[in-house]
């Protein structure tokens, strides 16, 4: 009996119900369909090359409202800042952003990432990548007019 409830216990306060979970996912010829199942495709030539965030929620039905939205904050390795909002209609669900080809070769691709659902300036959940930090930009100093 001890162990049923202490088992019961364990499973009820072992999960976190409401997330957001972010997932770095490499992107080149070996994530083509195409690639396993041996048919014809003309990306085979010139398959995408770069990365793919998929950025997946749950959230409480009390949180639901117009202006949910999923802030994607990116930080590339040319150090370069990025910021993308996404709106969220559904409690649960799941998004893609992709930095590939052009995009990927000038910035040498994604350096660190952070996740927020907002709705009107209140932060209701975050996910940060182990890396991530706030870049210091600091002041300029004109060395010449000194």
């Amino acid at each position: 009996m001890k162990i049923s409830i202490l088992f019961l216990l364990f499973v009820c306060t072992g999960c976190h119900k409401y997330y957001v979970n972010v997932q770095k996912q490499h992107v080149g010829r070996s994530s083509l369909a195409s690639t396993f199942v041996q048919s014809p495709d003309p990306l085979q030539q010139n398959p995408p090359k770069g990365e793919r965030l998929v950025i997946n929620w749950r959230l409480p039905q009390h949180a639901m409202g117009p202006s949910l939205t999923l802030k994607l904050n990116l930080i590339l390795k040319d150090y370069t800042q990025l910021t993308k909002t996404f709106p969220i209609d559904k409690r649960f669900g799941y998004i893609t952003y992709d930095l590939l080809d052009e995009e990927y070769r000038q910035s040498g691709g994604l350096l660190t990432y952070k996740a927020e659902i907002e709705t009107e300036g209140a932060i209701l959940e975050t996910y940060e990548q182990v890396l991530w930090t706030e870049l210091i930009d600091p002041p300029y100093i004109d060395y010449d007019g000194i």
